[in-house]
């Protein structure tokens, strides 16, 4: 803070001459621009919601075996000035980016339409593009740790992955990615136009809620509006079915869903 203080001026100067030659920051410069300007009344407002976003993410914590190991966790997270200042610049980092991710994104939970689901790809992209899209289905089934030791290696072995992402991957504890594979059950679904690939989806199981979430990811905002239209109408129709189904029909067809 007495760093920040003694150099406000020079920061002042810093992000006036860069902000500029950065994509997106434009965006955000209005709301970064006060943090530079009172950096020591900014720095303790930051500390008060990142302690806030800190502890609403304590549902999150599920896979702790004991409440002290969650108590000691989160206490660490909070109190820690290290950690605080490293949350909200990681944060400040990773927004340029987000902005334009969630322009070219959408999030189902629960996700309710997995039947249609190729064929609302190609309807949207057809509409907007006028063109063809194959939709690729792809899954996974592990059975044991040597399934995922395999899978490692197969992911380690694509030179067009980013070396961090592909070492991580082969540090990952087996027998955890066999438990969260297992668990989640993912489908990744893969829209392409000739050597394009033009949608991502990713359909996978949440035990802890009881229900399937869909993550989608657009290379064109454009087709991403279109999916979603189309979409809501397909969600839309599945109320009015439901409406008309007897509630032990529904029950059975929940349960089906479960099992498969």
């Amino acid at each position: 803070m007495v760093l920040l203080g003694i150099n406000q001026h020079l920061l002042n100067q810093v992000w006036t001459n860069i902000y500029p030659h950065i994509p997106y920051f434009s965006e955000i410069t209005s709301v970064l621009q006060p943090f530079f300007q009172n950096p020591i009344p900014s720095t303790a407002l930051v500390f008060l919601i990142s302690l806030f976003s800190n502890i609403s993410i304590f549902p999150a914590r599920r896979g702790y075996t004991t409440y002290s190991a969650i108590i000691v966790d989160v206490a660490y997270d909070s109190f820690s000035i290290f950690n605080r200042m490293l949350v909200f610049t990681t944060y400040v980092a990773n927004l340029p980016g987000q902005i334009e991710r969630r322009s070219k994104a959408l999030h189902y939970e629960p996700f309710t339409f997995p039947t249609s689901l190729p064929l609302i790809i190609q309807k949207s992209i057809r509409n907007i593009e006028n063109k063809e899209c194959n939709v690729t289905q792809w899954s996974y089934l592990v059975n044991d740790v040597k399934d995922i030791e395999a899978l490692k290696n197969i992911i380690y072995m694509q030179k067009d992955i980013p070396i961090i992402v592909r070492t991580m991957c082969r540090g990952a504890d087996a027998r955890t990615a066999l438990k969260v594979i297992s668990e989640s059950r993912p489908i990744l679904y893969l829209g392409t136009i000739d050597n394009r690939c033009a949608v991502v989806g990713r359909i996978e199981w949440d035990s802890y809620k009881k229900l399937f979430r869909g993550q989608f990811f657009f290379d064109n905002q454009h087709v991403r509006n279109e999916f979603k239209s189309i979409a809501e109408v397909e969600i839309s129709e599945q109320k009015k079915l439901k409406q008309q189904i007897p509630s032990n029909l529904i029950d059975l067809i929940k349960k089906l869903e479960k099992e498969e």
